[in-house]
């Protein structure tokens, strides 16, 4: 049965943080809500995102503190492990931008999982100061995912990492915006650089070997 990392709190008080943090609305994201109004790209931060990240069977919502992700059992896996803490995040970007190995995590089987990062602050943050607003799972370095630990519910199904082929996952997650029989995207806009998407990459044979979640509300200025 999956289960939801909430419930896994030793305190009332550390639960309430944590579902403030990650369920409610308005509270749920790295920075404030931004004024209401009309322009497109309130829409994009505001649509409706209806996927969730499951990694051995425990369900994640965004966004969540690095302590968090360390209460988890989630740790640095790079080669320069005393400074796996002290990776920058440009200020106002998310960690997808670093190339430092120690972005890479691991937990009990998982291995090369890329937490993503998301700096609100006007200036550089180290990732102990960010929120993790979603994760990449690839072959980028030193990776392990065995074959359904990791997967992604969608509004028909689910779509398992390393099982599922590209027909499962389009009847389980639904039409994307975008479709190249390898890739498909699903976004507010169509593009990587949206603040909430989900893209998923098969192997030659249709099975699903990459898999990469985000979803976040960017701080804007006025």
């Amino acid at each position: 049965m999956k289960q939801t990392f909430f419930n896994h709190r030793k305190t009332a008080a550390f639960l309430s943080t944590v579902l403030c943090l990650s369920v409610l609305t308005g509270c749920g994201t790295p920075s404030n809500q931004p004024a209401q109004s009309e322009g497109p790209q309130q829409s994009e931060q505001q649509m409706e995102f209806p996927y969730e990240l499951t990694i051995g069977g425990v369900g994640y919502s965004f966004a969540f503190s690095y302590d968090d992700l360390t209460f988890l059992g989630w740790e640095s896996q790079s080669v320069k492990t005393e400074d796996a803490e002290k990776v920058l995040v440009p200020a106002g970007e998310t960690s997808e931008s670093s190339e430092d190995d120690a972005v890479y995590y691991k937990n009990g089987d998982i291995r090369g999982a890329r937490p993503i990062f998301y700096n609100s602050d006007a200036e550089n943050q180290f990732v102990t100061e960010c929120e993790v607003v979603g994760f990449v799972f690839d072959d980028s370095y030193n990776y392990s995912y065995p074959a359904g630990e990791v997967a992604v519910s969608g509004p028909d199904g689910t779509v398992e990492l390393g099982i599922s082929t590209y027909d499962e996952a389009l009847a389980a997650l639904g039409t994307p915006v975008s479709d190249d029989g390898t890739t498909i995207l699903y976004t507010g806009n169509g593009e990587e650089t949206c603040t909430k998407y989900l893209k998923l990459e098969f192997d030659d044979t249709g099975v699903l070997e990459f898999l990469s979640i985000q979803s976040y509300t960017a701080d804007t200025e006025d």
